[in-house]
């Protein structure tokens, strides 16, 4: 329970600081960023500035477009024909995986994905798994660069009739099969 809590405190703390980068101008005809200032121009300045000025520069492949990776839609795995501890567990953290890259990934994104199993309990007819993790994304869109995490937190019941998944993320009792989504 600790755990569930320190990782949902641990997401809300870096939602809150992802925008506080600090935000750079780049002036036209270099690539030396300034720091952006709400300060008045210097005296003798003009605070107002003419088109060219005013874009950043962009210092990407094609003449500053994003990269674009075509991403085919990823396959989701198959549930094991026979179920055992070892099989139930390693699908599950490939189904999670799958998932969220087709949920977060885009065309132009790159993102790391880190899924590990919190707890596994045998039931009379199935395993209850509880997943922990995160993801990073770096991507573009219109020329700027961005960067976002996220958490994982997803609770799974899989037996020989089916696979149930139930997003866990700050709850503190989960029932996959009666609270989730049938995805397999």
């Amino acid at each position: 329970m600790h755990r569930r809590a320190l990782l949902a405190l641990s997401g809300t703390a870096l939602t809150a600081l992802a925008g506080c980068s600090r935000t750079r101008e780049y002036k036209a005809g270099g690539t030396t960023p300034e720091a952006a200032s709400d300060q008045p121009s210097p005296q003798g300045a003009s605070d107002q500035t003419d088109e060219a000025t005013s874009k950043p520069v962009v210092t990407g492949p094609d003449g500053g477009a994003c990269p674009s990776n075509q991403r085919t839609p990823s396959q989701y795995p198959d549930v094991p024909p026979t179920l055992s501890e070892e099989r139930v567990v390693e699908f599950v953290k490939q189904f999670e995986r799958v998932k969220v890259i087709d949920q977060y990934a885009r065309d132009r994104s790159n993102l790391t994905i880190r899924v590990t199993v919190e707890s596994v309990t045998q039931t009379d007819d199935g395993w209850l798994i509880q997943l922990g993790g995160g993801f990073s994304q770096r991507g573009c869109s219109d020329g700027n660069t961005y960067v976002s995490d996220g958490v994982i937190s997803a609770a799974y019941f899989v037996n020989e009739t089916g696979v149930y998944r139930e997003d866990a993320f700050l709850k503190t009792a989960v029932a996959p099969r009666e609270n989730g989504t049938r995805v397999a």
